[in-house]
């Protein structure tokens, strides 16, 4: 995880730099993102809770009561809002723009995907994008129920923000005519 702190640093620029002179084999790096209102969503959800076989981090396929569990916790989340969220948002969007010139910078060859169209899109698409990008796996005829069928974990929230964050209005009022909008779903 490429965090601001770490990123950076010296032997991080170092070890991007090696990784940028392999070419036989080439190291594949692959640069995942996501929303950054789900990401604060999710480190709320995770934040201060010790994980315990009660609600563990994350629920196992077909473990429903763990999924109602997670769902019962993620439905009372508060957002900071006005001035405070655009701020945190772009801070976000920041980093994610200055890991990307890092790995430019370090003649790093890397693939940019996207969580949501990874494990929220109705089609396999991104999936594909990575198959072809790493040279393995299925390129084609690959559908989103053959690559759900494979996860051993479920998604534990419902992703409908309205249905997460306690201030949803509040928060809606705050994106509303800014270039930040379309985060909110």
């Amino acid at each position: 995880m490429p965090y601001d702190n770490i990123i950076d640093h010296e032997y991080s620029i170092g070890a991007l730099e090696e990784i940028s002179k392999h070419q036989d084999p080439s190291i594949r790096v692959i640069y995942l993102t996501r929303n950054v209102l789900d990401r604060k969503l999710s480190n709320q959800r995770h934040k201060g809770q010790i994980h315990s076989k009660e609600v563990p981090a994350h629920c196992q396929v077909g473990d429903d009561e763990c999924v109602q569990k997670h769902k019962q916790r993620s439905n009372n989340v508060t957002f900071p809002t006005g001035q405070e969220l655009i701020n945190f948002i772009e801070k976000l969007l920041a980093n994610e723009e200055k890991v990307e010139k890092i790995l430019a910078r370090a003649g790093v060859k890397y693939l940019h995907v996207s969580y949501e169209k990874l494990f929220h899109a109705e089609t396999a698409a991104e999936w594909i994008k990575i198959f072809r990008y790493l040279k393995q796996g299925p390129e084609a005829n690959l559908t989103i129920d053959m690559v759900r069928d494979t996860f051993s974990m479920v998604s534990t929230s419902s992703g409908k923000h309205q249905e997460m964050i306690l201030n949803y209005n509040e928060v809606k009022e705050t994106l509303n005519g800014t270039r930040h909008f379309h985060l909110l779903h």
